[in-house]
């Protein structure tokens, strides 16, 4: 039986996971204002946190890790297979990455593919709480 706080909580980490979505896909529009690097951060994000949301409501504890396919790893089917995106460890190479100076650079093409796969795991967790 799904536990009412823990749904509550899911939620409210899949808010924070659209929130960088949005910062994500407005970084792309604003190309003149936001750096690519910039972008696969907060798609990487976007896509931790959606994670992070399928861990909460299923009540599994998690450590302090931005390891994407770690973190998925810990998900039971069916969920499990709602993060199983073959490109997290891709992604997830942006949480540190990009974030000091001599990091990589990424280009506009991986900040489009950043943004294409944290969408995906955002629609497939919100698919996933939402039972459909």
């Amino acid at each position: 039986m799904p536990d009412p706080e823990a749904d509550a909580e899911a939620r409210e980490w899949l808010r924070f996971a659209d929130d960088d979505l949005v910062l994500a896909r407005g970084g792309m529009t604003r190309r003149q204002i936001f750096r690519p690097r910039q972008v696969c951060f907060n798609a990487q994000q976007a896509a931790e946190k959606a994670i992070k949301a399928l861990l909460v409501a299923e009540q599994i504890t998690f450590g302090f890790t931005h390891d994407l396919e770690q973190l998925a790893q810990l998900l039971p089917p069916p969920r499990g297979s709602t993060a199983a995106v073959t490109d997290l460890a891709w992604l997830g190479q942006w949480a540190t990455a990009t974030r000091y100076p001599g990091g990589v650079e990424p280009d506009w093409a991986q900040a489009q593919r950043s943004v294409e796969i944290a969408a995906t795991v955002v629609a497939a967790t919100r698919a996933s709480l939402d039972g459909t």
